[in-house]
């Protein structure tokens, strides 16, 4: 588990890589946010009426007004995807040629006012759609294309090459190189350009209206490119839904025509045969039969209609596969069964379109949807037919009443059942034409109604700033990203890492008491001489009463500070009023000679070998209570030094002397093992160990040394 200490330490002493990583990756960021076109979002919101409606069915005009609409929202959403609606705006919005210009390492697009335009554009070739092709202009006034570098072109004249055939018209001054793009079909422009930045949703769950945006690099495009699309929405629904309506009207238009015309006949006829026979009225039993033959013959137009109205049907379904469109007929029937059906038919419709954003054809949900669909469309068929069979069937009974009530007139008087005929069709026709009249009123109801079923609620603005990238927030991520990326460096480095980086790696390893951590030197009043003080105070309590502490200190190799170490104790040891002596024990690169600009020829070596005698190798420092002995002349063999049996003779002299405190400074155990048997003599034993040089290894070697020494302090 990573101590939490132990990972600040580590991202104190790596600051500086992280910090540079982090600006790293900000530069980076930087550049690709500048290299990024910005993207503009614009939004346009439309009302469409819910059809789950739930006013009277009898109240034609409140139904109209409120819930024509049976394809619902989701249904619309659908609509308004579908390529075919969108080939409007493609038509009026040009995506197929689009021009730019570099500045600065970046693409700048023209989009109402280009300086060129390309007419009678003709493809050979389809391999250079999606490619910049580079129009150089000429200082002569021609241009050069990159597709044909050798040949010069006159502005304003077809120009034949085996990519394309092509006019490019001059428009303004052209300096720089245009770059001009050509894209595919609509078809594939819809798939590739609009379909990913074009997102259609509800506003709300519950309230039956659509927000349309479309993001794009041009913010007046993206503008136009909503705009449009709502109003061809709106124009194709309406239209779609007006058709069958308007083909409705016209047929009672025309049977009102030939009704009105039969009405005036009668109506003169009766006139006429009233007065050239002298008959005023009827008799009453003539009156009843006129009226039941009325209500006949009223029923008989009204499934006239409807058969009309099913034969419309019928034919739609035989040459269109969107049964949809039907629904006013089928309100007009008043069929509610087969307008259950299709809602049923939407809502698979709209499983199957949502399906196959995730699967194929072939996937079993699909099939299982798209077999729901056809099996909805069969069923759809065969229930209207079933209508008309019932609308016949109801014609032949009224037709066998109708003849019975006829018979009946035949026993009438002569004069009165000739006057009882013409009252009879001036009664038919009133009626049939009062009906008529009641229909017409109620389909251009439902056709103004239509008019009102969709609404632009709020028109698309000009976007003012981008909606991405979001530049600040991308830069705060650039950064976050760099931190924790350097961070996981700096772990990873530290896990793999064979050297100590912090007292968190000799923690984990060892028992080891760390007395203290010493910064580099730097000055006087660095923190390493501080830190040494706060040893210094917890080697007193270690230090015996009577006599000299020997103080050894040991590293594995060499730059590990055991010298620095050794002459700052006695520095500030010295400085505490204690009697201090420093021994340069080690043989293979003695320096306390070089440090305190001592006498090199004389020292440990020449006592060890009998050569002087104590009181003549100890050597004064600048530091009244710190005195120096020397290694002297540096030995053929290191070890001999170490191993002589007078080094006990020695230390109990430098302790006879008076000295509160021996530090011995040594050799790297690395280079020469013989150093450990100073061990023996020791009081306190400083393992010295330097982050980024001490190996990790070097923890396992001092805790055997311990143990084989029995090390104490």
């Amino acid at each position: 588990m990573l101590n939490l200490k132990h990972f600040f330490t580590l991202l104190n002493n790596s600051k500086i890589f992280i910090i540079s990583t982090i600006f790293i990756f900000i530069g980076l960021e930087s550049i690709y946010l500048y290299l990024t076109p910005s993207l503009y979002r614009a939004y346009t919101i439309i009302e469409v009426k819910d059809s789950k409606s739930n006013i009277g069915e009898k109240d034609i005009l409140l139904s109209a007004l409120t819930g024509y609409t049976t394809n619902g929202v989701d249904k619309e959403i659908e609509i308004l995807k579908t390529f075919e609606i969108n080939r409007y705006v493609l038509d009026k919005i040009n995506f197929t040629i689009r021009y730019y210009i570099e500045d600065k390492y970046k693409k700048i697009e023209f989009y109402k006012n280009p300086p060129i335009k390309i007419e009678n554009l003709i493809i050979y070739n389809k391999n250079i759609f999606d490619k910049d092709i580079y129009l150089y202009p000429q200082k002569d006034g021609k241009y050069m294309l990159s597709i044909d570098n050798k040949q010069t072109f006159e502005y304003n004249r077809d120009i034949n090459t085996k990519f394309f055939k092509m006019k490019i018209k001059k428009l303004a001054l052209v300096e720089k190189p245009i770059i001009i793009r050509i894209n595919m079909d609509k078809k594939m422009i819809y798939d590739n350009i609009v379909t990913p930045n074009l997102h259609i949703k509800k506003v709300t769950k519950n309230v039956p209206l659509i927000k349309i945006s479309y993001s794009d690099n041009i913010p007046q495009r993206a503008t136009d490119y909503v705009n449009t699309l709502a109003e061809s929405f709106l124009l194709n629904s309406i239209k779609g839904k007006s058709e069958q309506n308007s083909k409705i009207i016209k047929f009672i238009s025309d049977e009102l025509d030939k009704t009105q015309k039969k009405l005036k006949r009668a109506e003169k006829n009766i006139e006429l045969y009233q007065v050239s026979h002298k008959i005023v009225n009827p008799s009453t039993q003539s009156n009843t039969i006129i009226d039941n033959l009325s209500k006949l013959e009223l029923k008989l137009a009204d499934n006239q209609l409807k058969k009309k109205l099913i034969r419309d049907i019928i034919n739609y379904t035989k040459s269109n596969s969107n049964l949809n469109a039907i629904s006013p007929l089928l309100k007009a029937l008043d069929d509610k069964p087969t307008l259950k059906l299709i809602d049923m038919l939407q809502e698979n419709e709209i499983k199957a379109q949502e399906l196959s954003n995730e699967y194929t054809p072939k996937h079993p949900k699909m099939v299982e949807t798209i077999s729901k669909i056809e099996d909805i469309k069969r069923k759809i068929i065969s229930s209207i037919k079933n209508l008309e069979i019932a609308i016949n069937r109801e014609n032949r009974n009224i037709n066998s009443y109708k003849f019975k009530y006829e018979r009946e007139l035949k026993s009438l008087p002569k004069k009165e059942k000739h006057l009882v005929n013409m009252r009879r069709d001036y009664e038919v026709n009133s009626k049939i034409y009062n009906y008529l009249l009641e229909k017409k009123s109620e389909n251009e109801i439902i056709k103004v109604a239509i008019l009102s079923d969709y609404k632009i609620i709020e028109k698309a603005y000009l976007p003012e700033k981008p909606f991405t990238p979001k530049k600040v927030s991308y830069l705060i991520v650039a950064s976050v990203t760099g931190l924790l990326i350097s961070i996981f460096l700096i772990l990873t480095i530290n896990q793999f890492n064979s050297k100590i980086i912090t007292k968190y790696d000799i923690d984990s390893k060892s028992n080891l008491k760390i007395y203290e951590t010493l910064p580099y030197i730097e000055n006087s009043k660095n923190p390493f001489l501080l830190n040494l003080k706060k040893i210094v105070n917890r080697l007193e309590f270690l230090s015996k009463k009577n006599g000299s502490t020997i103080i050894l200190n040991l590293s594995m190799t060499n730059g590990e500070g055991k010298t620095t170490i050794s002459i700052n104790l006695g520095r500030i040891l010295q400085s505490m009023q204690y009697k201090t002596v420093i021994i340069d024990f080690n043989t293979l690169n003695p320096k306390l000679s070089k440090i305190f600009n001592l006498k090199e020829n004389i020292g440990l070596g020449t006592y060890l070998s009998g050569g002087h005698k104590l009181y003549e190798i100890i050597q004064h420092s600048n530091y009244k209570n710190l005195d120096i002995i020397t290694l002297g002349i540096t030995p053929k063999n290191p070890s001999k030094i170490i191993s002589s049996d007078r080094v006990p003779h020695l230390l109990d002299e430098l302790n006879s002397m008076g000295y509160d405190y021996i530090i011995i400074d040594t050799a790297p155990i690395k280079y020469l093992y013989k150093t450990l048997s100073l061990i023996e003599y020791s009081d306190i034993n400083l393992f010295i160990f330097k982050t980024k040089l001490s190996k990790k290894e070097y923890i396992d070697e001092f805790d055997k040394i311990i143990e084989e020494h029995q090390v104490k302090n």
